[in-house]
């Protein structure tokens, strides 16, 4: 399949990995959220009033990066999902 794929498919392939991983880094996030659940059932919240969130408790390496949560203000969501209504409409 490589040897078929050009520089610009495997660029788009590269972007769309960002937005919806499908690697390890997904399982991570699989195997946090199932933890973070466990975990907010057996808190204390007089201890830890806040809940644990699937990011804080999804695995993380030392050479990984560690996965957070990108704030998207409500400006940029607008913006995005007229980009978005852009598309589908031919505009």
């Amino acid at each position: 399949m490589l040897r078929k794929m050009g520089a610009s498919q495997f660029n788009d392939w590269k972007v769309y990995s960002e937005l919806e991983p499908f690697d390890e880094e997904r399982a991570d996030l699989r195997a946090g959220s199932i933890v973070a659940a466990i975990a907010n059932v057996n808190r204390n919240p007089k201890r830890k009033p806040t809940p644990y969130t699937t990011f804080e408790m999804a695995l993380k390496f030392g050479d990984t990066p560690s996965l957070q949560v990108k704030r998207t203000g409500w400006q940029q969501m607008k913006e995005t999902a007229k980009m978005i209504a852009a598309a589908y409409s031919g505009a």
